[in-house]
Order: C-alpha cells, then sequence, then structure tokens
C-alpha cells in the first residue's frame, strides 16, 4: 500500500526505465567546453541540446537559464521553467547514484528543440554520469 508523499522507489524506476528504453534508439554527442559540458541527443526528427556548468559549492543565486535560439527557427516550444525543474531532478538522481551533491550554475538549451521537457532530466544524468564516471 503507497504511503503519502513522493514515490521515490516509484521515481527512479520510472527514471530508469526512460534511460533503457532511449539507450540505443538515439545518437548522442558529449562535449566539454569547460566550464560548459553539452550534450546534444538526435532520434529521428528530434534533437536536444543540454548545455551544464556546474560548481564545486552551494550557490547563492539560482542557475542561469540561458535559452538559445537559432536565426532560422524561432519557434519557442520549451518552458524555462520546466526545463530548470527537469536538470535538477536529473542532477539530483546523479548525484544520489554518487554519493555526492553536484550545484548547477548554469542551464542552456535551445528553446526551439524537442519536446517533452523530461527528456532533459535524462540529458543532466547523462553529462554528470560522463564528466564523473558513474
Amino acid at each position: 500500500m503507497r504511503k503519502n508523499g513522493p514515490n521515490k522507489i516509484g521515481a527512479h524506476a520510472a527514471a530508469d526505465k526512460l534511460r533503457r528504453d532511449i539507450e540505443g534508439k538515439e545518437k548522442m554527442q558529449f562535449i566539454n567546453e569547460a566550464p560548459l559540458y553539452k550534450i546534444v541527443r538526435i532520434v529521428g526528427p528530434k534533437h536536444n541540446l543540454l548545455g551544464l556548468e556546474l560548481s564545486d559549492y552551494p550557490l547563492a543565486t539560482p542557475a542561469t537559464i540561458d535559452a538559445l535560439n537559432g536565426d532560422e527557427n524561432p519557434d519557442i516550444r520549451l518552458n524555462p521553467e520546466e526545463i530548470a525543474f527537469n536538470v535538477r531532478k536529473g542532477v539530483e538522481l546523479a548525484a544520489e547514484k554518487a554519493g555526492r551533491a553536484y550545484y548547477i550554475k548554469r542551464i542552456q538549451y535551445v528553446s526551439s528543440d524537442s519536446e517533452p521537457a523530461s527528456i532533459y532530466e535524462y540529458l543532466a544524468f547523462e553529462i554528470i554520469k560522463r564528466v564523473c564516471a558513474l
């Protein structure tokens, strides 16, 4: 019987299932442009870019969110608050797995990239996984 409150085990299982469903069906490129780590994901006509700048220390201000807008495609599909929420979830999941904290200084994404915004949880996790060899 489920108790009130968030179901962490269910959330982790759902995130693991999403990662398993995605793996092997996509092309991803990881780019280290220190201090910014970027990941580009392309699956058929869908595409996403996420850039993360991390800090070793807690920050006094919230992470900067940079929406990159291409001149050739000014359509805005993604909400910056949704992106930030999902990126934080991915970083928190990676931090829990690594047994240490990660602090987000800056988030970069392309506002006309493909939905859903929840894919950014996976991309953030993948950045931390590659940066910190999880």
